[in-house]
């Protein structure tokens, strides 16, 4: 019997060619495709083309509190889910409100601020 393709899978390697393709370095869109896989396993049962910007600031702020996990990761994070919104969708922003995003760590790195906006 023929093994179906994972619809999985076949999205991520996809978003890894469109991320390769736009310039970004294949090992940072390595790291993309981690992160773009661990946001669509972060919620059970809602699409991700249906996700709010809620949705992907509380990935974000799990991500800050997570052991072993650094706020370059986080923003390495942030920056593959705007990638996966903007770049591979080519949607806008699932709201029209800014999402102020800082980090919650203790340590030297400074608050990152992270503008959603949609632009008309």
């Amino acid at each position: 019997m023929e093994e179906k393709p994972n619809n999985v899978n076949t999205f991520l390697a996809a978003y890894y060619d469109a991320a390769v393709a736009s310039g970004i370095a294949k090992k940072t869109a390595e790291c993309y495709v981690n992160w773009a896989q661990k946001f669509t396993i972060s919620i059970k049962g809602k699409k991700l083309r249906s996700r709010s910007v809620n949705d992907m600031g509380g990935f974000l702020k799990g991500l800050e509190v997570q052991n072993g996990i650094e706020p370059w990761q986080v923003d390495q994070a942030r920056k593959a889910l705007i990638f996966l919104y903007r770049d591979f969708f080519k949607l806008k922003p699932p709201v029209r409100e800014l999402l102020i995003y800082r980090t919650l760590t203790e340590s030297q790195y400074p608050s990152t601020l992270l503008i959603l906006s949609n632009a008309r």
